[in-house]
């Protein structure tokens, strides 16, 4: 495992060699191979980051021991500010399994307030194009919020600062916030409301007037909403009772809905889960069942082309019960936070789910979170500590950065005479490609355990094995680590023998 100081020296490195691949700080909208990463800033942010970085004081080095975000902060203006060509390096990541996220403090909320299910229940945070939503809520006095503020985020995971902007249209009981592409949509929930809403993200990040579209019938509270690709889903919740329905539309070109239908019900009534969706899958994590008993059930459904479910299957259970969480999905990991616990799991070939294990705990327990995951940083925001609503906002780096993946060249016979590397001869990451992965096994899905930068030199110590259409070798960079990545898939090659 990497030491605290190795894990900084590693960021800080880094993030300077992105710099030097890049040529620039300004975003390319690349697709990138199967097995390589895709790394992207928030380019509205640029102009700001380029004069201002500098003069923050927390970012200025000093001979005390500074904390991981200065350490974090330091490393960003090196890659605002390079002063120098880096040699290409290959930088070994902790692997998410080890469970640990350091958490610090940002700048916090406006409010004292936790998410609008209170203390039974979190909610996903926005993100969009760097910068992230809050949307009303409850305080102190289990008032309902109408206020909306939005911050863009550093390139570090800091914040730079709330900005309030359009409110709600209304107070809500129990209302979620979903995003498709740059529009948001609100699901109005109780207390007789059936309204939907929704508004643009504008340019300059701040979000537009609401307007109505097709409501959700019939109203209801305590439910899950999440959206996937052109749809959004809402599961369950407590309408006249404790329901299993579930309800999904679609978006129209000008933003608004079509009318919501109903598809696959959930295999038991429930109120108070969380709902994700993830490579074409929605799963629904705890709640609360018909008797208004804390349940540990996961089920997953798999969606379909047209937008409507299949079968609800059921997954890992959670270890306990837990009142009071949000969960959140980040790199093909789950993570739930909240309730005086926390846990993640890892979403498996086959779309289930494999054991829960304990993570890091936030540093107070808090109920109704707010919590995401953006640019490989973990978000836990506001809640309720069982006394009063709190406005700390915290925030970890998880480990790893995120990607994309296009589809999958075919299969390729390592043996058919396309590879070019051997055994106990060094290779290099091909110049102009983006990073490589380094995985604990061959396979596109195994935990990554390094970032292999255009032009870094390892050693090639086994192989080739063929896994997920790409051919994998096991590379050793001394003394970082040994791991296994792609040379290539069939058709385009990420790594080239050193002649």
């Amino acid at each position: 495992m990497l030491t605290r100081s190795r894990l900084i020296m590693v960021l800080t490195i880094m993030v300077v060699t992105i710099m030097a691949c890049t040529s620039s700080i300004s975003v390319v909208t690349v697709q990138p191979p199967s097995d390589q990463v895709a790394t992207t800033t928030p380019a509205t942010l640029q102009n700001n980051l380029q004069s201002s970085e500098t003069q923050d004081p927390t970012n200025q080095y000093t001979n005390s021991a500074p904390s991981l975000e200065t350490k974090l902060a330091q490393a960003t203006m090196l890659a605002l500010t390079p002063t120098q060509t880096p040699q290409p390096v290959a930088t070994w990541l902790p692997d998410p399994s080890f469970g640990v996220i350091e958490w610090n403090e940002t700048i916090p909320l406006p409010n004292p307030a936790s998410a609008p299910f209170d203390s039974l229940r979190g909610q996903q945070l926005i993100f969009h194009e760097g910068y992230v939503y809050i949307f009303g809520g409850r305080n102190g006095s289990n008032g309902r919020l109408r206020k909306v503020y939005f911050s863009p985020i550093r390139l570090n995971g800091n914040l730079w600062g709330w900005t309030e902007t359009t409110p709600l249209p209304g107070s809500y009981h129990d209302h979620v916030v979903v995003t498709i592409g740059d529009y948001l949509y609100l699901l109005t929930g109780a207390a007789g409301s059936d309204d939907v809403y929704y508004a643009p993200i504008n340019e300059d990040r701040s979000i537009g007037a609401w307007r109505m579209t097709v409501p959700l019938s019939p109203s209801r509270q305590t439910f899950a909403a999440a959206s996937y690709g052109n749809f959004i889903y809402t599961t369950g919740g407590n309408s006249g009772g404790i329901q299993s329905f579930v309800h999904y539309t679609s978006v129209k070109p000008d933003g608004s809905l079509n009318p919501w239908m109903y598809t696959t019900s959930l295999p038991a009534a429930v109120q108070e889960h969380t709902m994700l969706a993830y490579d074409n899958y929605l799963y629904i994590v705890g709640g609360k069942n018909a008797k208004n008993d804390s349940v540990v059930t996961v089920f997953f459904s798999a969606i379909q082309p047209d937008g409507s479910l299949g079968a609800w299957e059921q997954t890992a259970s959670l270890p306990r019960k837990v009142p009071g969480f949000g969960t959140f999905e980040s790199n093909g990991y789950i993570y739930l936070l909240g309730g005086g616990s926390s846990f993640y799991t890892r979403v498996l070939e086959d779309h289930t789910l494999g054991k829960w294990t304990t993570l890091s705990s936030l540093p107070d327990m808090r109920n109704g979170l707010w919590v995401g995951a953006n640019n490989g940083f973990a978000y836990a925001f506001g809640g309720f500590d069982g006394t009063a609503h709190q406005s700390t906002t915290y925030y970890g780096w998880l480990g790893l950065q995120t990607s994309a993946e296009d589809t999958p060249a075919s299969d390729t016979d390592c043996t058919s005479g396309w590879t070019q590397l051997r055994a106990g001869r060094e290779a290099k990451v091909s110049e102009g490609n983006l990073p490589n992965r380094v995985h604990v096994r061959p396979g596109k899905s195994e935990p990554t355990v390094a970032l292999l930068y255009p032009g870094v030199i390892v050693n090639v110590i086994e192989g080739p094995v063929c896994a997920d259409g790409a051919v994998f070798w096991k590379v050793e960079s001394s003394p970082e680590g040994a791991g296994w990545t792609a040379e290539g898939e069939g058709r385009k090659y990420f790594m080239e023998p050193i002649r």
